[in-house]
């Protein structure tokens, strides 16, 4: 499953990987792909656990965070986000309107991943 975000005229790509039962998401694009951070949402023994890292100067894992829990939750599997968005001189107006952009998207994926999988 593949996905595109268009912001500031740059595009940002989601690509969703099965791996068995677990789920690979890459998140890359803007100005400039790269690896910038992290995210795996796991369960042990009932417990949903969040285990995130970031590249120094980074901070791709918020971005990572915010898809891998709530796509976890939702198909119960393991999900582990690999991020790298970079844009040149954004400003905290335009990182939060990013950030509402990606929520949207989130919800879409997760309305596609229900009527995909049942769940």
């Amino acid at each position: 499953m593949d996905y595109e975000l268009n912001y500031r005229n740059k595009k940002v790509y989601y690509n969703l990987y099965f791996l068995g039962n677990d789920l690979l998401l890459v998140i890359h694009g803007g100005d400039l792909s790269h690896i910038g951070g992290y995210s795996t949402a796991y369960c042990v023994e009932d417990k949903w656990n969040i285990e995130s890292n970031a590249l120094p100067h980074h901070k791709d894992e918020v971005l990572a965070q915010m898809y891998v829990e709530p796509i976890a939750k939702q198909l119960h599997c393991s999900v582990h986000c690999v991020c790298g968005v970079h844009y040149d001189d954004l400003s905290k107006d335009q990182l939060i309107e990013f950030i509402e952009e990606n929520k949207k998207l989130l919800k879409k994926i997760l309305k596609d991943l229900e009527v995909q999988h049942g769940r």
